[in-house]
């Protein structure tokens, strides 16, 4: 009896709190209002249902932390926040790149739409419990989970590649000048120019390749979000 209440909440949950996008394309800023959740505060733990499969009670556990913090839009922007992994992603979605679409994972195995964006995507920063980021067209968006809110935060034509830092701010590379005409098979080419961009305030200002933890030209970024940036004083 205990199970099947539990089933029957989690399926409410899929409806209220998660319920998607509808494959809606991305608009410069769109909003999706849905009923919030509303959880039961003795979910279940994990072990005690010992036929779930592994990736079952990863899930459910995801769902458990749920339950403990719901932040609204206004309450997450409140104050700005560093992008920090959690696992959230990859514990509940599923991203195929052959779709530009985001599914949601139900307990079940099954996979609901979530978000379908009209143009192919070329990065994705999926592993965030509010937020996820991803470019497309030379353009940075941001979706917020649980509402299902989509914005466009910055374009820019040069932009070769981006990493989230905050609920605000982003760091992105453009190519540098002084690698133009030059053969890139033989010439000796200098890293990218990297700029962070902060959406609270349109503004934008450059970083040296040392600030980021540059490993090497055309190589990857070796420091976190709390080393590269600083959340001003609130």
């Amino acid at each position: 009896m205990y199970k099947k209440a539990f089933w029957i909440s989690l399926i409410l949950l899929g409806c209220f709190f998660l319920n998607g996008c509808g494959g809606v394309p991305a608009a410069e800023q769109s909003s999706f209002s849905f009923e919030s959740a509303s959880l039961p505060g003795d979910f279940p733990s994990a072990s005690s249902f010992h036929s779930l499969s592994e990736q079952e009670s990863i899930i459910l556990k995801t769902y458990e932390r749920l339950s403990k913090e719901n932040l609204s839009y206004e309450e997450y922007f409140s104050q700005e926040r560093y992008w920090e992994t959690d696992g959230w992603g990859y514990a509940l979605f599923e991203y195929r790149s052959d779709e530009n679409a985001i599914y949601q994972k139900e307990l079940d195995g099954t996979l609901r739409l979530f978000y379908a964006h009209d143009k192919p995507i070329d990065r994705l920063y999926w592993d965030n419990r509010y937020l996820f980021y991803f470019l497309s067209d030379h353009c940075i968006y941001r979706i917020f989970v649980p509402d299902c809110k989509v914005e466009k935060i910055y374009e820019n034509p040069q932009m070769s590649g981006f990493s989230p830092l905050s609920n605000y701010a982003v760091l992105f590379a453009v190519p540098n000048p002084e690698n133009e005409g030059k053969n890139s098979e033989t010439d000796p080419s200098e890293p990218p120019d990297y700029f962070i961009y902060h959406a609270g305030k349109d503004s934008q200002w450059p970083l040296n390749p040392e600030e980021i933890g540059l490993d090497s030209i055309g190589g990857s970024i070796t420091r976190s979000a709390r080393e590269i940036y600083q959340i001003p004083a609130q």
